[in-house]
């Protein structure tokens, strides 16, 4: 009887912690669970201030931004050339014939040596 009594309380005790195991196992993929999605709030959370505190501005806004610094360099270039726009023309399509001009007798001097 007493080993019937024994028996029946190491059976008891077996199921019990097969039982504990199973509950640890659940309560631990519901504590992960949890967390994955605390972390994934507090992400968009995360987002949505800094969206918020640091929003991007329009297309318009943008188009309207560059059209303002363009018109300002335009400008502060107009005042502070040292040349008019005639001479500066001219000056840049010198520039340009003399480029030309110098590949040219290189490109020349190139197929003299081959």
């Amino acid at each position: 009887m007493a080993s019937d009594l024994l028996s029946l309380i190491l059976d008891f005790l077996a199921d019990s912690n097969k039982s504990a195991r199973r509950a640890g196992a659940v309560a631990s993929k519901k504590v992960t669970r949890m967390g994955r999605d605390v972390s994934e709030r507090a992400e968009d959370f995360r987002k949505t201030v800094q969206r918020r505190m640091n929003p991007e501005p329009s297309v318009g806004k943008q188009i309207a931004i560059f059209a303002a610094g363009f018109g300002i360099g335009l400008g502060i270039a107009m005042l502070v050339a040292p040349y008019s726009g005639e001479e500066l023309r001219s000056k840049i399509a010198d520039g340009a014939s003399d480029s030309i001009e110098q590949f040219r007798r290189r490109r020349d001097e190139e197929e003299e040596a081959i």
